[in-house]
């Protein structure tokens, strides 16, 4: 569901709740494996939801891993065992997880990169010819929102300062 509907913040809030609270549970319960991987997928929900991350299929992925082994080492207990038996696959899911948000620093510089491209065609637009030009200007802020917060990728053209924007039928 997350990756067919990456905006829906229910969805993520769904994931969100049980990790947290198994978390909680991990900690007073001693078991620490539990707590540190629900810790690390509990942070990655956390940065989908305040929107500093992008769902991707990467992400996606490292998640799913996660919640398997949450549920495999939960079992694990339950059996009477230790909480797990590859100290170094668990290691490796953990990096893994870690690793999603920095790769994704990457990406969101390339989603700036891409919008100034945009913005500068959409300028050299207004010099020569200014229809599509719109289109462009939706485009950039489209890729800016995504990756900025809502509450600043919410601004509103009217909420900037008329000094700053050019008079009607002036060059920028």
């Amino acid at each position: 569901n997350l990756e067919e509907n990456p905006q829906d913040l229910e969805i993520i809030q769904s994931i969100f709740r049980p990790v947290h609270s198994i978390k909680g549970a991990s900690q007073f319960f001693h078991l620490m494996k539990i707590k540190v991987l629900a810790h690390e997928l509990e942070t990655l929900l956390d940065l989908l939801r305040k929107k500093r991350l992008l769902v991707s299929g990467k992400l996606i992925d490292v998640l799913l891993r996660g919640m398997d082994e949450l549920k495999t080492i939960l079992e694990r207990v339950r059996a009477g065992e230790n909480e797990i038996d590859d100290e170094t696959a668990y290691n490796a899911l953990i990096e893994a997880i870690k690793n999603v948000a920095l790769d994704q620093e990457s990406s969101t510089e390339d989603i700036l990169k891409d919008t100034l491209a945009v913005l500068v065609k959409a300028k050299d637009r207004l010099k020569s010819k200014p229809e599509g030009t719109k289109d462009l200007l939706e485009t950039a802020i489209k890729n800016i929102r995504k990756v900025l917060p809502d509450e600043v990728g919410q601004i509103k053209e009217t909420s900037v300062p008329a000094a700053k924007l050019p008079a009607e039928g002036e060059r920028l």
